[in-house]
Parts: C-alpha cells; structure tokens; sequence
C-alpha cells in the first residue's frame, strides 16, 4: 500500500494493481488554492516527491531534525510544481507543511470546503497530505484482502498518524501506538507501547505469534 492508499504495488510482479490519483487540472489547481497559505509545499507522482527549489532549500526550517534528511533525500527540486504537474499528469498526494498550526487549521477546513472531492490527514503534528478521497489506507487494505483473499477480520494493522484513521477503523484489529495523535486513537482497537519502545513487536509478540 502506496502514498496513503493511493496505489496497490505488486513487488513479485512489479507493477501496480491499483490507482487513485488526483487528476492533472485538480492538482494544479489545489496547487494554486494551497500557495495562498505560504507555506512549503510539495507532491507525490508515480512515487516520486518534488517541490519548488526555493521550498527545497527551506526543508531545515519546516521539518524537524529527524525528518529533515529524508525529505531531502526523497524530495526534488523542480522551478515551478503546478507546470511540473502539467507536464507530467496525475498526482499521487499534494502535501503542505506548517510553522503556524492556526494557519494549519484554518487550511484543514477551506481544503474541505473548496475540494469536496479529496481527503485531507495528516501524518506529523505540522502536515497536510491531500490525497482523492478514493485513496485512504482503509480502502486499500480492503482492496488488498479481496485480491490475496484474506478476510477483513484476520487483519491486524497498526497506526500512529491521522493518515492512519481508515486503516484502523477498517482493519480487524486496529491497533495505535501510544504516542499516536487523538484521532488515531480514538479509532483503534488497542493500545500497544510506543514507536521508540518497539510497540508492533509487543502487540505481534502477545496477541499473534
């Protein structure tokens, strides 16, 4: 499961069995809507991240230090996103990161408003990730079990981030890390130890193995 559901991907075969993707004129025009925060934003396309150099050189000031390597590493520098896209085609997830949570807030509730189409979660205490509404993690675990023919409630899955919601309501046994945000919490099933104190181990170690 890919870029919060977006996509199915096949690693025997190599190839996707599944897409959901923002269309081409959406994302740019998310793209537009979302530059009016002025804040740091980037995309996912065919499992690739890009973002506007000026933002690239900026990572250091958005992230915070343990995410500040991987985004680099895993981001690159286009001139100008929305003429990327339109060069490229869909869009796998539009994401945005702030410095101001009331800005955050107040992004949560127009992107809901001016694209009733898309699911707007989140991963990290200061991220938007936009995806189609099609793409979640619930409905791609629920494409999956169809496909290898396993029963929704043999499934565990685990979770931390609000981006993790669907898959927790959707999995027989949703589980949330400790350290996980309010929301995923309130939808899991359980209750394991932390990320930093190996919490999928304990829980597979005493429920599972």
């Amino acid at each position: 499961i890919t870029v919060n559901g977006s996509g199915l991907y096949d690693r025997v075969q190599e190839k996707m069995l599944f897409e959901a993707k923002i269309p081409c004129k959406e994302a740019i025009r998310l793209c537009h809507f979302v530059r009016r925060y002025g804040t740091m934003f980037d995309c996912y396309l065919e499992g690739h991240g890009y973002m506007e150099l000026h933002f690239y050189e900026r990572i250091d000031e958005y992230c915070v230090e343990a995410l500040r390597s991987m985004v680099r590493a895993t981001r690159k520098p286009v001139e100008d996103l929305p003429a990327f896209i339109e060069e490229h085609g869909d869009v796998q997830k539009v994401q945005m990161f702030f410095l101001d949570m009331e800005l955050r807030a107040r992004a949560f509730r127009e992107l809901a408003e001016a694209f009733p189409d898309m699911l707007a979660t989140s991963s990290i205490v200061n991220n938007i990730e936009v995806n189609i509404r099609e793409a979640n993690k619930g409905a791609a675990l629920t494409r999956l079990c169809g496909l290898l023919g396993i029963d929704m409630a043999e499934t565990v899955a685990f979770g931390d981030g609000g981006n993790d919601v669907t898959l927790l309501q959707a999995a027989g046994t949703g589980v949330a890390m400790a350290n996980a945000c309010e929301e995923a919490l309130a939808a899991a099933d359980a209750v394991t130890l932390s990320n930093a104190e190996d919490g999928i181990a304990e829980h597979l170690e005493k429920y599972v193995l």
